[in-house]
């Protein structure tokens, strides 16, 4: 009888540890899942490598970029002094070329009131000045083509006034742009710099969780799906190369160019006459 319970004690635990061992056999190991996890979070550190070297070269951009913004400050105030030399020499054109007008103006008025005379040889005085008609038909040719050629000038001289405001408003925006992008730059940076440390103090909990359920299937799923997480959520807010491409998009040169020379003579006043030029500084 005793033989009877020793053999059924063993054979049910016998059978136990069958059980025991083909349920050990087929239960999932999680193989493949902890191969894909490894793969995954060596790929998220081979990124975290590569954003970190991106990283260096942006700030190596930055650093350039203020060089440049000190250029361009340079430039600016160069042009805005520039621009006021420009202003006054404008201003004492246009004042040349007013001044002329009224004098070619006042002596043609004075002519008109001789349109009737036929003896060009008459002497007349004009604005204080006695001399024939011939003399001051010729003085009055002369006056007039000089304000034609200060009309001329006085017109090259506020274009160049203009395109010299232009230039020096292109600048200060210029400027203004490179002092806000740096800014701006520079905080993508530091919040770059943030992601990544957390992403690797992330990823080195992973890993040693990982090794710790390497046997455990579900486990191992519940990490799955915390790194697909984290990858998605690293690789959206990377942003190194948009950085590195709008810093690149700075382009800020100006040729000085020289006041073009009047070309066209005019001998005789208007029509109307001479129109003196007002201009709103």
């Amino acid at each position: 009888m005793k033989k009877r319970i020793i053999i059924v004690i063993s054979l049910a635990v016998l059978v136990v540890l069958i059980v025991s061992v083909i349920i050990w056999i087929n239960k999932p190991s999680g193989k493949e899942e902890l191969i894909s996890l490894r793969k995954m979070l060596n790929d998220i550190q081979s990124e975290i490598e590569a954003s970190e070297e991106a990283i260096k070269t942006a700030e190596q951009l930055v650093v350039e970029l203020e060089k440049e913004q000190i250029k361009q400050v340079e430039k600016l105030a160069e042009a805005s002094l520039r621009e006021r030399e420009v202003e006054d020499d404008f201003k004492a054109a246009l004042d040349d070329y007013n001044l002329s007008a009224r004098r070619a103006n006042r002596l043609q008025e004075e002519l008109s009131k001789f349109v009737e005379e036929s003896d060009l040889n008459k002497i007349v005085e004009i604005g204080g000045v006695e001399a024939s008609l011939r003399e001051h038909q010729m003085n009055l040719s002369r006056i007039s083509s000089e304000t034609s050629l200060k009309s001329q000038t006085a017109d090259f001289k506020r274009e160049y006034y203009e395109l010299t405001q232009q230039q020096v408003e292109s600048l200060r925006a210029s400027v203004d742009k490179l002092r806000f992008d740096i800014m701006e730059w520079k905080n993508k940076i530091v919040q770059f710099k943030i992601i990544i440390q957390n992403n690797e103090m992330q990823r080195a909990f992973l890993v040693e969780q990982v090794e710790m359920y390497a046997r455990n299937k579900s486990r191992l799923d519940s990490l799955m799906v915390t790194v697909n997480s984290i990858e998605e959520d690293f690789f959206k807010k990377q942003e190194v190369d948009n950085i590195i491409s709008e810093m690149n998009s700075v382009n800020t040169y100006h040729i000085w160019e020289d006041i073009p020379e009047p070309s066209q003579v005019q001998d005789q006043i208007p029509e109307d006459g001479w129109i003196e030029i007002q201009y709103n500084f």
